[in-house]
């Protein structure tokens, strides 16, 4: 079975500190890409392990906390994601906390992110 290589890209995942976030994080990374680990700011121990075990494993990782819900803050999460890494390439959206739907416009592409 031939495997989709990730080599170069950029996932940004919510809710990766834990649960099944965290397996598509490590999934992603495990396929090449690098990941940026978003967790709720009550999580970042766990969000921190996660990219400790990713560095350890020879992939990227940066931990970002944001609350999904808080459409300002997401923007931070893809500047961020940018800034360390050039540009977002995958968004999976797996964070359990979400008060109302968020949309997030990316700047470089134009695409909105549910």
């Amino acid at each position: 079975m031939n495997r989709l290589s990730l080599q170069g890209k950029v996932a940004l995942v919510t809710g990766a500190s834990g649960g099944i976030g965290r397996a598509i994080a490590e999934r992603l990374s495990r396929d090449g890409a690098s990941v940026v680990v978003n967790y709720y700011p009550s999580a970042r121990q766990d969000a921190e392990e996660v990219v400790r075990g990713i560095v350890q494993s020879g992939g990227k990782a940066i931990a970002a906390g944001a609350d999904i819900a808080d459409s300002t803050q997401m923007r931070g999460q893809f500047d961020l994601a940018e800034m360390e890494f050039g540009h977002v390439d995958i968004g999976h959206r797996c964070a359990q906390r979400c008060k109302r739907e968020t949309r997030v416009h990316c700047r470089h592409d134009g695409r909105t992110i549910r």
